[in-house]
């Protein structure tokens, strides 16, 4: 190896790189796919029409969201003690009241 690395093997940059990757609560790329099934099953149902896509679509984010921090929250333990299993309570609690449609101020 000189001063250069190894120029065969290096890249610019790792666009679709998930090594790090643990639960995707950040990453709305990798929620997406789950968030547009979940948003399919909805506009599925027999009562909606196309005007409920916007909120179908919403519903399907926050949905695949929540289940993300879901996930990390029981993997890490809600007795844990430390910021991160803080924040994780704290985004799912605001996820929440955003799936509720609760306005500000109102509700939980």
């Amino acid at each position: 190896m000189n001063h250069h690395g190894h120029p065969k093997t290096l890249e610019a940059s790792h666009p679709e790189n998930t090594s790090n990757l643990r639960h995707g609560a950040y990453s709305p790329r990798v929620r997406d796919p789950r968030a547009q099934e979940i948003a399919e099953a909805i506009m599925a149902e027999p009562h909606t029409a196309a005007i409920d896509t916007l909120g179908a679509v919403e519903i399907g984010r926050l949905e695949a969201l929540i289940e993300a921090l879901d996930a990390e929250i029981g993997r890490i333990g809600v007795g844990s003690k430390g910021a991160k299993i803080g924040t994780l309570l704290e985004m799912r609690l605001r996820a929440t009241r955003r799936l509720s449609l609760d306005p500000p101020g109102v509700g939980i």
